[in-house]
């Protein structure tokens, strides 16, 4: 197999693989909450549509898509969070910095 020909069929997996990570995402983010089975998610994700959920979409992209650990009824669902208050290393530009205070 010529070099050029290795480089297409990369491109062309790389390609497939943020399609149907795409797709298992649009998915998961129309359905939240909704407990997937994985019969679904495997017409959705196509081949190695597991390791989309765990490399792509958990890791690189940061959803939490947690696991049932049912293995009669295997299924995955979408949690979406809303982070609460703020970073710790942010300071609210109104508030002074502790121990920053002053007139003693």
């Amino acid at each position: 197999m010529s070099e050029s020909r290795r480089q297409r069929d990369l491109l062309d997996s790389l390609a497939a693989r943020q399609f149907f990570a795409d797709k298992l995402e649009a998915h998961f983010r129309a359905h939240p909450l909704q407990w997937i089975s994985i019969l679904d998610l495997m017409k959705i994700g196509g081949p190695s549509w597991r390791s989309r959920i765990v490399n792509d979409l958990r890791q690189k992209r940061g959803l939490n898509v947690p696991w049932n650990h049912d293995n009669r009824a295997s299924a995955y669902r979408f949690i979406p969070w809303v982070p609460l208050g703020r970073a710790a290393d942010v300071q609210p530009p109104d508030q002074p910095a502790l121990f920053e205070m002053g007139g003693r």
